[in-house]
């Protein structure tokens, strides 16, 4: 039965509080944006505060005819939580942020899906403990149930893979407000200890872009911390010999991280992290070694080689190791050495040390510290097809190189590894006004320096985002996987017709309407 939003605002208030139901016309508009594109403006955001909130709210804002759009810490950047009508109405999962039991008997931590995964991190730290993959970088803001429903990757994913990986169950609340759980969880006396009850129903909530519920409670695995860190960076002057020696040590099973950037993302990277300076990064460098000694030494050769690993421009390579004892961790980095020496020159490892130190970083959504916007996209390759994906990637772009240069588009590329699966993610940077998700996501003071100094050009998006699709398409070809699906990559186009049939299928099943976050994964939007 459909009704209008003043209804369904007055009768979600009842549920939630009038002061977690919001209708101020700029709050609106803030939340239907993210990193990466505009939706439509949904009617109302809500801020759910407990399973409860969750069920009986989605019920009625289905029932009312609604969309419901899941949204965690806000840090998509494809569409993942933009609404496709404007009845819809945002579900804002950040206040839901409990960690509500940690297990260290049976060794699993249970949070609600609005817990970000420092706040996480710092829970478990005090007691040796650590998830397997402990976060993106944007770890500061992103929730756990946004990273799960995106699929994320950094800390950890090497040996690990992603934060998919680390799951054991989840619960989730269906278009009709029903609550399901999965797992050992979802047995009638069960608890989340284990994932493989059965048909694996964790997995199909996994990269799922809140498609198919919306997540409220997950259980993940824990793991010991590690006894000792290590770190370890070489560079490259060709990408070939950097991309050999990134897929040796991804396939050795050395490294729990391990990242590497092209000489345009290494210059901007470090010269914006200011490696050298800042008593932050220093603290975070001599308190990620676990012995005081050792972290103040650390610190001193990361304070001394700074400005020199600042001013190198390759293909840079960065790998930290995790181990049980200094014996095990550096008989590993010995061995990441020898693999790395062919064609490779060992740096300083400032980066890896400093961004160990402080793994969630402070961020400005994606504006560079020049105040330039920043879109990335990636692909996920097989190890033997990576350097064969990155030079499509680059050839896929060739025909915009004259338009990137009059607009002073610039672009970089990160790689990394998450379990057998080689990512390589380019960057596009160029300068345009801000948006009004940046003026929810950036403090007001980097808001107000870019808002007034960015010089407008909508030309320069409107190439970016045409070399983007392009390059999409050439990843679609290519076979490509991803995470971080939303709205924007080409998901169903690239799927067996007899897959994507069955994912439909599914989805009707959980949300015959057509309401819960219409138009994610690529399927038709339905909905209101």
């Amino acid at each position: 039965m459909s009704a209008s939003s003043e209804e369904l605002r007055d009768r979600l208030a009842e549920v939630l509080g009038a002061g977690d139901v919001l209708d101020d016309p700029i709050v609106r508009e803030q939340h239907s944006h993210d990193g990466g594109q505009a939706g439509a403006t949904t009617a109302l955001v809500v801020r759910p505060r407990s399973l409860d909130h969750i069920s009986q709210a989605v019920r009625l804002t289905t029932g009312a005819g609604f969309a419901v759009v899941p949204r965690g810490g806000g840090m998509s950047y494809t569409g993942g939580y933009t609404p496709t009508s404007e009845r819809s109405v945002l579900f804002d999962l950040s206040g839901l942020d409990k960690i509500l039991e940690i297990n260290e008997a049976d060794m699993y931590v249970v949070v609600q899906a609005g817990c970000t995964w420092a706040a996480l991190r710092s829970a478990l730290a005090g007691r040796g403990l650590r998830t397997p993959f402990w976060g993106p970088m944007s770890g500061r803001y992103a929730t756990v149930g946004g990273s799960l429903s995106q699929n994320t990757v950094m800390w950890g994913s090497t040996a690990n893979g992603t934060s998919a990986e680390s799951t054991l169950g989840v619960t989730v609340v269906l278009a009709d407000g029903r609550v399901i759980r999965t797992g050992t969880w979802g047995a009638a006396a069960g608890r989340p200890f284990f994932r493989s009850h059965g048909p694996d129903l964790t997995g199909l909530f996994l990269g799922d872009t809140g498609a198919f519920g919306v997540k409220a409670e997950v259980a993940l695995r824990l793991v010991p911390a590690p006894a000792a860190v290590r770190f370890v960076s070489f560079q490259y002057a060709s990408r070939s010999d950097y991309l050999r020696a990134a897929t040796a040590v991804a396939r050795s099973g050395l490294a729990e991280t391990l990242f590497g950037m092209d000489p345009v993302l290494q210059g901007r990277e470090v010269r914006d992290a200011s490696i050298a300076d800042g008593a932050r990064a220093m603290t975070g460098v001599i308190g990620s070694q676990g012995n005081l000694v050792r972290g103040i030494r650390q610190a001193a050769k990361v304070a001394l080689a700074g400005r020199r690993v600042a001013r190198e421009h390759h293909y840079a390579l960065h790998g930290i190791v995790e181990a049980r004892s200094d014996a095990e961790a550096d008989a590993s980095v010995e061995q990441i050495r020898k693999i790395c020496a062919a064609g490779g020159t060992e740096v300083a490892n400032s980066v890896p040390s400093v961004m160990y130190g402080n793994p969630f970083v402070d961020i400005t959504g994606t504006v560079s510290r020049a105040g330039e916007l920043m879109l990335p996209q990636h692909g996920i390759f097989p190890f033997s097809a990576a350097e064969t994906a990155w030079t499509e990637m680059d050839e896929a772009l060739d025909p915009f190189r004259e338009s990137f240069e009059k607009h002073g588009i610039e672009i970089g590329a990160l790689a990394t590894s998450a379990g057998t699966g080689f990512i390589i993610e380019f960057v596009f940077y160029w300068m345009d006004g801000l948006t009004p998700w940046h003026s929810l996501m950036l403090d007001p003071g980097t808001h107000a320096k870019f808002a007034n100094g960015n010089t407008p050009d909508s030309a320069a998006t409107a190439v970016v985002l045409e070399a983007s699709a392009a390059l999409r398409t050439r990843l679609r070809e290519l076979g490509a996987a991803h995470l971080q699906i939303g709205k924007r990559y080409e998901y169903q186009e690239g799927l067996d017709q007899e897959v994507a049939a069955l994912l439909g299928q599914v989805k009707s099943i959980l949300d015959p309407r057509g309401l819960v976050n219409p138009g994610s994964l690529g399927m038709p939007a339905g909905g209101p």
